[in-house]
């Protein structure tokens, strides 16, 4: 896939790794994002839409993937596809824990890459805390990023070997002072 934009030269790959649609609260089918996306010249992105691993009380969560969308989420994902541009499935995890990592508190997100294979339910992560969630996860050979590391992940929890890494993004439709 995507052999148009990779050559016996060196070429840097340009593209996104955090994006929803209206599978959760984006506003695009998925296919019709990469008309978009290759017309900045992306060669890639990670389709990374809204999984709620518990959603909180009171919260809009009205849209997003269960595991149980996942074989349907990788067709969207392979529609958008071409030549020229890669689509890759994966899920933006919302978690809601309290300051022990296990009661209901805090809402942040992690992705979840799953490198072909199939997204956990919910039960994979239950009467975990969220190190050890990741940590499971990362063990099943599933790719761990932490997300939005600005909006209150307790990164204090972690040591470090529970995760791929963490990502580090500037909203450039946010202004901050």
């Amino acid at each position: 896939m995507v052999s148009s934009v990779m050559t016996s030269e060196y070429h840097q790959l340009w593209g996104d790794c955090h994006t929803h649609s209206d599978w959760s609260d984006g506003l695009y089918p998925v296919a019709e994002q990469t008309k978009f996306f290759a017309a900045f010249g992306n060669d890639f992105r990670f389709q990374t839409d809204h999984m709620f691993v518990v959603v909180p009380d009171g919260r809009p969560c009205e849209k997003g993937l269960h595991s149980t969308d996942w074989p349907r989420y990788i067709e969207d994902c392979r529609a958008g596809t071409t030549d020229t541009h890669l689509c890759i499935p994966a899920v933006e995890l919302g978690w809601r824990f309290g300051p022990s990592g296990k009661a209901p508190g805090v809402w942040f997100d992690t992705k979840l890459y799953p490198d072909g294979g199939a997204v956990p339910d919910e039960s994979f992560f239950r009467d975990k805390s969220w190190p050890e969630a990741l940590a499971a996860a990362k063990e099943a050979g599933y790719g761990v990023v932490v997300a939005h590391v600005d909006q209150g992940a307790p990164l204090d929890k972690l040591t470090g070997e529970e995760t791929c890494g963490i990502e580090m993004r500037a909203d450039i439709e946010e202004t901050r002072s």
